[in-house]
């Protein structure tokens, strides 16, 4: 559906939307997955889904 790259500094952290991602706005109304991916070190990702008034978290799986 799209791809976007993000550039951290080591210890920073990025709160945003998907599809308010430059290259993702065609997820808006779609289901699916995401992949992040780290060129070194490591990476914490939070996943929340809302839905109206209600929302759940989305567990992370590790490849």
């Amino acid at each position: 559906m799209g791809g976007s790259t993000l550039t951290l500094a080591g210890g920073s952290k990025q709160a945003f939307t998907l599809r308010g991602r430059a290259g993702l706005a065609a997820m808006t109304g779609k289901r699916g997955s995401v992949e992040f991916a780290v060129s070194g070190g490591a990476v914490s990702v939070l996943g929340i889904r809302f839905s109206d008034a209600a929302f759940t978290s989305i567990p992370p799986v590790e490849r």
